[in-house]
């Protein structure tokens, strides 16, 4: 009776705990839907209206905008091609170990914007504190310098995600099963020369260089004070003051959201295996896939010119968006307007009888407004 009942108790706490898994993985699953979904939803509509803003007259011949351009490309990439692959294997619950091709895509697609996003942050810096250096006060980079810039942060990025294609290390699901990465567990000695070289080259040496830069900036603006007299000089540093705070935040924000991935990666590359579970590896991966929604939120926060275009955009496209879901309706009040309009005009132009100018006021009151 004794040995009965332990085995009905045993049963019991095991499918106990199977429905806790379950219980747990469908809310791993709801979670990641919901953060997933709010980052595709506000990191198309803000880098798709932060393209538009950018390609207007005025903030064309900003220095730096096109290389902010490019970053804002690039999320606009990873959201529209890169995330919606796995997300589609995810959401489905299919086995993500049997879409190699996709997951080699996700892996390529997100390495390779990634490294190319803060290649372009360090390439902003480096010119940044290259300008404020400069005294010549209407100093610009060249539009052709710029470009060669752009094209070499893509390269730089494409280059570093190319070797786990061609066999040196490989692309795999992370431990989180939500997206692929290169595999940051393989301990042979091929395998962890390249993540090390994808750390070193990716993530440190880009925060080195821009350390390096801001230390510089830094240092010029204690020794270089502008005083209240020479105004032009006044209002460049105000303008360059303006510029650093921005590009410092929007760095900030993409490091931080970078930072718990790369640490975990490198933890990973030492002890040869994950150093976290499937629901806690979710948090870091979530949030590096995050960082394509902190531009558009940090341009329009702290610039006033981007804020009063994005503004009159989004003002015009609601108008032409009014006027095109409700067509009828618009073309009713236009024949409304024209019914008015020749209704005034006869009574205007006709000389009224005397006597008859109620009867002018009642046509008049019984037109349809």
């Amino acid at each position: 009776m004794n040995w009965t009942t332990f085995k009905a108790d045993l049963k019991s706490s095991s499918n106990r705990t199977n429905q806790e898994s379950s219980n747990w993985q469908e809310a791993q699953y709801i979670a990641y839907a919901t953060v997933m979904c709010t980052i595709l939803t506000i990191g198309f509509l803000g880098n798709i209206l932060s393209v538009i803003v950018l390609c207007q007259p005025y903030h064309r011949k900003q220095p730096l905008a096109h290389l902010i351009l490019s970053i804002v490309v690039g999320d606009l990439i990873l959201i529209v091609f890169g995330y919606p692959t796995m997300m589609t294997v995810v959401l489905r619950r299919l086995d993500i170990h049997a879409y190699q091709a996709r997951c080699s895509w996700d892996a390529f697609a997100n390495g390779a914007v990634g490294l190319t996003s803060i290649a372009t942050f360090t390439a902003m810096t480096i010119v940044l504190s290259y300008c404020m250096h400069q005294k010549t006060p209407r100093f610009r980079v060249s539009s052709v310098t710029i470009f060669r810039l752009i094209a070499a942060c893509w390269s730089f990025g494409v280059i570093l995600m190319l070797p786990p294609l061609l066999g040196w290390n490989r692309f795999v699901p992370g431990a989180a099963g939500i997206s692929c990465g290169p595999d940051w567990t393989d301990t042979s000695a091929s395998g962890r020369t390249y993540n090390l070289l994808l750390i070193i080259l990716g993530f440190c040496g880009p925060s080195i260089a821009i350390s390096g830069s801001y230390f510089k900036i830094f240092r010029l603006l204690r020794r270089d004070v502008v005083t209240e007299d020479s105004r032009i000089k006044l209002r460049r540093r105000h303008w360059q003051m303006k510029l650093l705070r921005l590009t410092a935040v929007a760095i900030t924000a993409f490091m931080l959201s970078w930072s718990p991935y790369s640490l975990v990666s490198l933890t990973s590359i030492f002890r040869g295996n994950s150093v976290l579970s499937t629901g806690e590896a979710e948090v870091p991966a979530l949030m590096a896939k995050a960082s394509v929604i902190y531009n558009p939120i940090v341009y329009t926060v702290m610039n006033r010119r981007f804020r009063r275009t994005l503004r009159h955009i989004v003002s015009c496209m609601t108008c032409r968006l009014l006027s095109f879901v409700w067509p009828t309706m618009h073309g009713e009040k236009q024949e409304t307007k024209k019914r008015v309009t020749s209704t005034v005009t006869v009574t205007s132009s006709t000389p009224a009888p005397e006597g008859n100018f109620p009867e002018i006021l009642v046509s008049l009151h019984q037109v349809p407004f």
